[in-house]
């Protein structure tokens, strides 16, 4: 018997459906690729964090973990640098991270439940108040580590009561008014609603100075 042989339309369908299936496997291994890239940098910015609050402890003199925004311009960035020092600070530390993770972004800005809150330390010690030390019209994103393990900022929004930082693979946003609160900086940097992001992982950063890391977008503090 002979045996029959595919027509021209199930050897379309087969090449369809083969094709269908690779693409499907390429696009679900982007997203993990991409899930990774953010989860693997969320952990390295959180060392940094820790790394700077531990500094100023030590030192007994704040250190700020600072995220470029071009002049404003920009909520997202792929690089942080450290300023230290008791009363004018000077940098002492830059981080690029845009080759080894080339495919994520660290972006800082409102969503959900937004506040500002005047700091309540950063004064408390030998360094004057965060406008001072900074220098009004500071437009880069400054987490300030204090002496005594706590955090304050040159008004940055506190999400449900912490400090939000995103690391994603994609982020969109727009800018944003400040939000309701006590600012400190008569010029404080800008401000950006957070409208979507693709594969994110959230960084929370409470007054206190502890940390916690969360998939996807954190609500709670």
């Amino acid at each position: 018997m002979r045996s029959r042989g595919f027509s021209l339309i199930e050897l379309t369908l087969v090449i369809l459906l083969l094709s269908g299936m690779l693409l499907f496997s390429v696009m679900n291994f982007g997203g993990q690729r991409n899930r990774a890239s953010s989860e693997a940098l969320v952990q390295v910015v959180a060392s940094e964090l820790q790394a700077a609050r531990a500094l100023a402890i030590r030192n007994h003199s704040p250190v700020a973990v600072c995220f470029p925004t071009q002049g404003g311009r920009l909520a997202h960035s792929q690089s942080l640098y450290l300023m230290e020092g008791l009363a004018r600070p000077h940098m002492t530390r830059v981080v690029d991270y845009s080759r080894e993770f080339g495919l994520s972004v660290i972006a800082i800005g409102s969503w959900g439940n937004s506040t500002i809150t005047r700091p309540s330390s950063g004064e408390n010690y030998l360094a004057p108040s965060i406008q001072r030390w900074l220098g009004n019209g500071f437009q880069d994103f400054a987490l300030v580590f204090t002496p005594d393990g706590a955090v304050t900022s040159n008004d940055l929004p506190l999400v449900d009561g912490a400090y939000r930082i995103l690391v994603a693979h994609q982020v969109g946003y727009s800018p944003a008014t400040a939000p309701p609160g006590v600012a400190t900086m008569s010029t404080p940097p800008p401000y950006f609603a957070i409208s979507k992001v693709y594969a994110p992982q959230s960084l929370s950063i409470s007054p206190a100075g502890s940390l916690a890391i969360q998939s996807g977008v954190a609500r709670n503090a």
